[in-house]
């Protein structure tokens, strides 16, 4: 019956037939009154709480629409006879190369993270220090090592139409959000980032704005 008249979760009965009550057996006892009295129908009010106003979607972080950094995997071996010349931060991504060091005839780079050595896992300073010095007391002269590496961008450039809008709409820092128009048919596509309009280097939607204007003044084109 509660269902067909539509009452819901949360709402609380405050009167019957009239008579307002506060607590359960008070409302037990009317019904029970009324069905004694042969009544088969009667008005009840209920008190309804206020509908909870609904909350809009927030928009995306920065970090959701923006590209998320690729890395790619290096194997390299180490002479255990000389220093490496790197300074590791502590989660042992490269900080700093000697010039001249092993580390640096390598072709290590500062950004590159040192992930295994000899195969075996490592997370900090700590255990590679540990772990060279074991393998050093072994009698071992190198050790196979893999590293994780920042993939290298790729740019694509594209030829922009100045008399028409380009068709984007930016989040920040440049990154594309959505493309329309000239954008979509130039192939360009969410998560880009624009880097430079015409010779100029870009950092900011107004930015682009302004270099934008002075092109099209100047009749040149992007």
């Amino acid at each position: 019956q509660s269902a067909r008249l539509g009452v819901q979760p949360g709402w609380r009965a405050v009167s019957l037939a009239g008579e307002k009550f506060k607590e359960t057996r008070e409302l037990v006892a009317k019904i029970q009154a009324l069905k004694e009295e042969g009544t088969t129908a009667v008005s009840a009010v209920f008190l309804v709480p206020p509908l909870a106003e609904p909350k809009e979607a927030e928009p995306p972080s920065v970090e959701e629409v923006k590209p998320k950094a690729m890395e790619v995997s290096m194997d390299l071996t180490l002479d255990l006879s000389q220093p490496l010349g790197i300074g590791f931060r502590d989660n042992l991504e490269a900080k700093e190369i000697k010039s001249g060091s092993q580390g640096s005839s390598l072709g290590i780079e500062p950004g590159w993270r040192l992930v295994t050595l000899n195969g075996e896992a490592l997370s900090n300073s700590k255990e590679l220090v540990a772990k060279i010095k074991g393998l050093k007391s072994g009698g071992a002269t190198s050790a196979s090592s893999s590293w994780k590496r920042p993939a290298p961008e790729e740019l694509q450039e594209v030829s922009m139409d100045l008399s028409e809008a380009l068709g984007v709409t930016w989040a920040e820092q440049l990154v594309v959000q959505a493309v329309l128009g000239q954008a979509e048919r130039l192939g360009i596509q969410a998560q880009w980032q624009l880097r430079r309009l015409g010779s100029e280097e870009v950092l900011a939607p107004e930015d682009f704005e302004s270099k934008l204007k002075v092109l099209k003044e100047s009749n040149g084109q992007a």
